[in-house]
């Protein structure tokens, strides 16, 4: 069963063929995309586990912006220390 996110992960190993101005192209993807990526991004479950750990740090770090502004607030009561709160983090 292929889901979404399965097929987001799942690289073909060669380009279609085809002609670009009469040059004959026909191109490893793992050739091209390894000048952009990093070599570890070719494996799978790599890929699946730092997308894991980005979206994570990225929900933790909303977290901790949230509640220290709401901690900000409980303690002020004033919105202009949640615009200092912004720019010092």
């Amino acid at each position: 069963m292929t889901t979404a996110l399965g097929l987001l992960f799942r690289l073909p190993t060669r380009l279609p063929s085809g002609t670009i101005a009469g040059m004959s192209v026909q191109t490893s993807l793992a050739e091209g995309f390894g000048r952009f990526i990093p070599s570890s991004m070719r494996y799978g479950q790599f890929r699946y586990y730092w997308l894991a750990l980005l979206t994570g740090v990225t929900g933790h770090q909303m977290l901790f912006q949230f509640t220290l502004g709401w901690l900000m607030f409980q303690l002020t009561g004033d919105e202009g220390y949640l615009g200092y709160l912004g720019l010092a983090i």
